[in-house]
């Protein structure tokens, strides 16, 4: 998953005259020479119509830095990749924006403390305020002064100013008013040198701003560097990061669908089906999976599976289960979709009867096949990092790899292969096969990884029921515990109270 880079405090904001300028691409290039990775340029225009937004969102893309905001178009950041977006009174609300994406800085633009406090409350990243001083783009609109933007900033989001903000004015606003950053449309986009304007702004807010005693950080996490490409982010761990000092995790998101939980379970083995469906619900699981070649298709017989699963409550995930070849394993993908499953395919090749460890060249041709043909596949894998990477590149909405074979209930052999696969990976990485019981759950998703699925850990034990629910928690501990962040290991003993100011 794509890493959130930290939030920039340069803003750059188009207007509509900005949009149709010929020399657009020539100014971008001058601002981020003067700023460079703390710019941020907004595709703004409010008269401007879809295509037009579009095009000048992808104008803007073009040139460094890729730190693209799209204010208020909503459907154009998503269509070009944006890492953020503006919402201005009249628009979605932030939590509406972040089903959309929820790797987006979502901004919020406000003019008073209510309007703040109520973006707070919504779950706005960070707040554009303004106008702080008297402007001409705004001469209705009475300026906020120091005072109200300081009771602003006190709400606890960053704060990106904007109105009559000149690099004269900024080391007192980081003064007085603990600011993030800046933001400017005329002062950028129409100066003499856009870089020299750019530049100042930057030296400006490179002084370091008095923080209250007490405050929390105005920002995400750190950037730190992951990824096989040297990809940068500024979350907490995976994703994860704080808000109000609590640790918020992202949603589990495969393929564009996000879900709440992160254990997904299967539907074999059980010894009936009532105790199937009690099992599943007490695992709080959204994602079931269904193997094509076991069940019954027919969803309106009573002994069969598919008729004590609510479509409407789970996400049902065709498998293929079972299939030795690939082009078993294509057969039956499609053989799902022509019976009404959805795009998704939890695709698995055999290699060998006994172990039941995948074909690994058998995955890659039938994966590329289902994914030309329009499926979402998630690949079941063992946890070699080549192979991963294969199927990433292949266009898999998510790699699973084994935890031990299937059915084993051995958990977790190959904690590391797993890590270094999640860490080289940008699609999620599911845990497949072989966790036995809640510590290996817990173990394994202490690992980072986005997620588990089982099915023989609750089928075969001796209460299912019980075991699902305790699964279902382990999932949830390992997770938080993964975002929170291990004490280090040590070879010599440490003590945990201070040694000093102890009596005599």
């Amino acid at each position: 998953m794509k890493a959130l880079p930290a939030l920039p405090r340069l803003h750059a904001i188009t207007d509509e005259r900005i949009a149709r300028r010929p020399d657009l691409g020539e100014i971008t290039r001058l601002l981020a020479a003067g700023a460079g990775a703390e710019l941020a340029l907004h595709a703004r225009g409010r008269a401007l119509s879809g295509l037009e937004h579009y095009e000048l969102a992808v104008r803007l893309s073009a040139g460094p830095p890729a730190r693209l905001f799209v204010n208020d178009r909503l459907d154009v950041a998503l269509a070009v990749g944006a890492a953020g977006v503006q919402l201005g009174q009249g628009s979605l609300t932030p939590e509406d924006a972040r089903r959309l994406n929820p790797r987006w800085w979502i901004g919020k633009s406000v003019h008073d403390l209510r309007e703040a406090e109520a973006a707070h409350a919504g779950g706005a990243d960070y707040l554009l305020v303004g106008p702080v001083f008297p402007t001409a783009t705004h001469p209705d609109r009475a300026p906020l002064g120091s005072a109200r933007l300081k009771e602003i900033a006190a709400v606890g989001l960053p704060v990106i100013v904007i109105g009559g903000v000149t690099p004269e004015r900024i080391p007192a606003l980081l003064a007085e008013a603990a600011i993030h950053g800046v933001a400017a449309i005329t002062a950028l986009w129409h100066a003499a040198d856009p870089a020299d304007a750019a530049r100042a702004a930057r030296v400006a807010r490179a002084r370091p701003a008095r923080r209250r005693r007490g405050a929390q950080p105005h920002h995400r996490a750190a950037s730190h560097p992951r990824g096989r490409h040297g990809r940068t982010g500024g979350c907490d761990r995976a994703g994860a990061f704080r808000r109000r000092g609590l640790m918020l995790d992202i949603p589990f998101t495969i393929g564009g669908r996000s879900f709440h939980s992160r254990l997904m379970v299967g539907t074999g083995k059980y010894r009936d089906n009532e105790t199937m469906a009690r099992a599943i619900d007490a695992s709080g699981a959204e994602i079931v999976t269904v193997a094509v070649r076991r069940v019954d298709l027919d969803r309106t017989k009573e002994e069969g599976v598919l008729y004590h699963l609510d479509a409407k409550r789970y996400f049902l995930l065709a498998n293929t289960a079972g299939c030795y070849t690939a082009e078993d394993a294509i057969r039956y993908a499609r053989l799902a979709r022509e019976a009404g499953f959805n795009e998704f395919i939890k695709l698995e090749v055999i290699g060998d009867q006994e172990t039941l460890l995948p074909d690994v060249q058998g995955l890659l041709v039938a994966a590329r096949t289902l994914v030309a043909e329009g499926f979402k596949v998630l690949a079941y894998t063992n946890e070699d990092l080549v192979t991963a990477l294969r199927l990433e590149d292949a266009g898999c909405a998510a790699v699973m790899p084994l935890a031990s074979p299937i059915g084993s209930g051995l958990g977790l052999l190959n904690p590391f292969g797993v890590r270094t696969i999640k860490r080289r990976l940008k699609v999620p990485v599911v845990v497949d096969a072989g966790v036995g019981t809640a510590s290996d759950a817990c173990l394994t998703m202490e690992q980072g990884v986005d997620g588990i699925l089982m099915n023989t850990a609750l089928a075969e034990a001796r209460d299912p029921v019980a075991m699902a629910r305790a699964m279902r928690l382990a999932v949830e501990a390992g997770r938080t515990a993964y975002l929170a962040g291990r004490m280090p290991k040590r070879e010599v003993a440490m003590p945990s109270s201070p040694l000093e100011g102890m009596l005599d």
